[in-house]
Parts: C-alpha cells; sequence; structure tokens
C-alpha cells in the first residue's frame, strides 16, 4: 500500500494537483485489488466440520432442533472430546449439503 505522508503533503500545498489525483487514484487502486483479493481466498474457504450452532444457524433451526436431528439420526455427527462433560457434536460439510439439497430439514428422511 502507498505511504500517505506523501498524499496529505500533496493536500497541504496552495493547490491541488494532477499529481493528488493520481496518488489518490493510485492509493484507491490498491485497495480495490486487495479487497478482491481478499474476496478470492474467502469465497473458497468452506470449513469441513461444523459446531450444532454453526450448523443450525445455517439450516435456519435452533441448536436444539440440530441436536435432536443427531439423536434421531437424521444428521450424522462426530463427537470430539476437549469441550463439556461428553464433549462436543461436530458435523461434516456433506451432511449440511445433504440438509440443504432436501429443503432444510422438512423432508430429511430419518
Amino acid at each position: 500500500m502507498h505511504d500517505t505522508s506523501d498524499t496529505f503533503a500533496a493536500v497541504s500545498g496552495p493547490a491541488r494537483t494532477d499529481d493528488f489525483t493520481e496518488k489518490v487514484l493510485a492509493i484507491l487502486n490498491d485497495i480495490q485489488r486487495e479487497l478482491t483479493e481478499m474476496r478470492e481466498r474467502s469465497s473458497g474457504a468452506r470449513k469441513d466440520f461444523y459446531t450444532i450452532a454453526e450448523f443450525a444457524e445455517i439450516v435456519k433451526r435452533s441448536p436444539y432442533t440440530a441436536r435432536q436431528w443427531v439423536r434421531e439420526g437424521r444428521v450424522a455427527a462426530t463427537r470430539v472430546s476437549g469441550t463439556g462433560p461428553r464433549g462436543r457434536l461436530l458435523i461434516a460439510r456433506s451432511e449440511i449439503d445433504k440438509i440443504v439439497r432436501h429443503g432444510l430439514g422438512e423432508s430429511v428422511p430419518p
């Protein structure tokens, strides 16, 4: 990114010049390029496993419903140790895709 001190020095002069405009445009172009790169990097970012809370948010259901679906076998989950007395439930991305494919859970077979 550009050093803004030169840009501000140009502003403080008696008149704004084409040099100032070029510097501002260069800064804006750098910002736009960085934002585009960030968008491209994050657009492909997907997690392999999600917590019950994350899963519930994605499928627009409550965490209680998500746990109930796990108990009923409608959604496969993996229990990992580390938090809570019985560990934490993690749901694979493929299970989310299955739920979304079936209309967010209304017709997911048990």
